[in-house]
C-alpha cells in the first residue's frame, strides 16, 4: 500500500447535526479537503452565516470550517468526494422499533454518487448488521459497483455526548472498523490525524456496531437500578443518595445517581438491540425491564412531587410548584424532544384533559404526523424567496408532502407561511 496523505482524499461529511458537525470542523482544522453536506438547506445557510443555533461548535471553529470548506445542500458539489461519513440521526417509531429511513435515505443518496474507489463510513448508531445487510446492498444497488472490489464500507460509531465540552471529539477514543483491511488502513489513518486519543480497531464492522450500543445500554440497565432502588429507599424513608455516598466508598462500586433518562443515545439505543434481539429469537429480559424503569422514572418523580406540595400546600408557593413542573417539562423536551415531553404530558395529566387533542394540534404538527403515519417521511418544506421591505417581509414556500401537488404559499414569517402550506395540504388531504 502506498504512503497515506491527507491530500490524497476528498472527505463529505452527510448530516451536520452534533455529530457531523465536530467532525467536519476537526478534519477542516487538520487541513483536510472537507465538504459539509445537509439535506436541510435553512441549516447549511445558518452555517455558512457562522450561526449555529445549537452551539455544537465554537465559534472560533465554526469560523474556520466555513473559511476552509464547503458546506452545502447540492448533491452536486459532493460528486467529487471519495471518502463519504454518514452522520445522520437514527431515532426509533412510536412502536419503539428502529427508524432506519434516515439512514435509508443518506444510502440511496450517497449511492448514487460514489465511483471506484469510494469508501462510505457510518457513524449513525445501529443495531449490529445494519451496515453489513441493508446499508452495504443500497450503496451497491445504486453505485453499479461491486462491494470490496469497486467500493468499501467502514463503521465508526459516534461516541459524542452533546454540550460535553470538556470531553470534545478529538479527546474520545476513536472506535473504527472496515469490511476489508486495506480499507481499514485508511479509516484508521483518517481518524488518527484527528483524534488525540487514539483508536481502537475492531475484527468487524459487525463487533463496532455492537460496541458502541452495549456502551448506553449498559449505561441504561445500570441507571434503572439506581432508580428502582432510589424508589424503594423513599419508601422506607432512607436517602438514596446518603446509601451512594456510603457504598461508593468500595473502590470497585460505580458511583450513578437516581435521574431521568433521554436524550439522543441512551433512551433510544437500547430498542436498536432489543430489535434486533427480538428478531434472533432471543427475548432480552434485562434490558427490556431496564427501559420500563427508566420510562417511567418521570411520571413517578412528579406524582412523588405533587403528593408533597399537596400535603405542605401551606408551606409551599403554588407559583413555585408551577415554576418547577414547567422547569421540568422544559428539560424532558430538550433532553428527548417534543415525542418524550408530549408522551410524560398525557401519561400524566390525560385524566385532567377537557380539551380535543387535535383541536391542540397546529396544521404542522398534524400534516407531520399524518405524514410519518403513512410513509414515514417528513413533509418537505423550502424557502423559495424572501421579498418586501426589511420591516415587513414576506417569506414564499414551496411544500411538496404524501402525494399532493406541490403546494406554494406565502407568510409574513417562515413560520407563518409553512403553516399556510400545512393547512392547505390537509384541506385537500380532508376532501379526499
Amino acid at each position: 500500500m502506498k504512503n497515506l496523505n491527507k491530500e490524497d482524499y476528498k472527505i463529505c461529511i452527510v448530516g451536520l447535526g452534533y455529530v457531523g458537525l465536530p467532525l467536519a470542523a476537526r478534519f477542516s482544522l487538520k487541513g483536510f479537503d472537507v465538504t459539509g453536506f445537509d439535506i436541510k438547506e435553512e441549516r447549511i445557510n445558518q452555517l455558512v452565516n457562522k450561526i449555529d443555533i445549537n452551539n455544537d461548535i465554537s465559534d472560533t471553529n465554526l469560523e474556520t470550517l466555513v473559511k476552509n470548506s464547503k458546506l452545502t445542500s447540492n448533491i452536486d458539489e459532493i460528486k467529487g468526494c471519495d471518502i463519504f461519513i454518514i452522520t445522520v440521526p437514527t431515532p426509533i417509531n412510536d412502536d419503539k422499533t428502529p427508524d432506519l429511513e434516515p439512514l435509508i435515505a443518506s444510502s440511496k443518496l450517497v449511492g448514487s454518487i460514489i465511483k471506484k474507489g469510494s469508501i462510505v463510513i457510518y457513524e449513525s448508531t445501529v443495531y449490529p448488521g445494519v451496515t453489513d445487510e441493508i446499508c452495504t446492498p443500497i450503496l451497491e444497488e445504486k453505485s453499479c459497483l461491486i462491494f470490496n472490489k469497486e467500493f468499501s464500507t467502514g463503521y465508526s460509531p459516534e461516541r459524542i455526548v452533546p454540550g460535553d465540552k470538556v470531553n470534545t471529539i478529538e479527546k474520545i477514543k476513536k472506535v473504527v472498523s472496515a469490511s476489508n483491511e486495506e480499507t481499514l488502513k485508511i479509516i484508521s489513518f483518517l481518524y488518527s490525524s484527528i483524534i488525540e486519543a487514539g483508536i481502537h480497531e475492531t475484527p468487524s464492522i459487525k463487533v463496532a456496531e455492537a460496541a458502541k450500543v452495549t456502551e448506553n445500554i449498559q449505561r441504561d440497565v445500570n441507571i434503572a437500578l439506581i432508580n428502582e432502588m432510589h424508589q424503594l429507599y423513599t419508601s422506607l424513608d432512607i436517602s438514596t443518595l446518603d446509601v451512594i455516598e456510603a457504598a461508593s466508598t468500595k473502590w470497585n462500586f460505580m458511583k450513578l445517581t437516581p435521574g431521568l433518562v433521554g436524550g439522543h443515545c441512551i433512551s433510544i439505543d437500547p430498542y436498536y438491540l432489543m430489535h434486533k434481539s427480538e428478531m434472533s429469537g432471543y427475548t432480552p429480559h434485562i434490558m427490556q425491564a431496564s427501559r420500563k424503569v427508566n420510562d417511567d422514572m418521570s411520571k413517578w418523580v412528579v406524582e412523588k412531587f405533587l403528593k408533597f406540595s399537596s400535603k405542605n400546600n401551606d408551606k409551599m408557593n403554588i407559583s413555585i410548584l408551577a415554576d418547577s413542573v414547567e422547569s421540568l417539562i422544559g428539560a424532558l423536551y430538550l433532553d428527548g424532544g417534543f415525542k418524550n415531553a408530549k408522551k410524560f404530558i398525557k401519561s400524566t395529566w390525560s385524566p385532567y384533559f377537557d380539551i380535543e387533542e387535535k383541536n391542540m394540534q397546529d396544521p404542522k404538527t398534524k400534516l407531520q404526523e399524518l405524514s410519518q403515519q403513512k410513509i414515514k417521511k417528513l413533509p418537505d418544506y423550502k424557502l423559495i424567496k424572501k421579498e418586501g421591505p426589511s420591516h415587513s417581509p414576506i417569506f414564499t414556500v414551496s411544500l411538496k408532502v404524501l402525494n399532493l401537488k406541490k403546494i406554494i404559499t406565502s407568510g409574513s414569517t417562515i413560520r407563518e407561511a409553512e403553516k399556510n402550506a400545512a393547512s392547505i395540504a390537509l384541506k385537500h388531504i380532508n376532501e379526499n
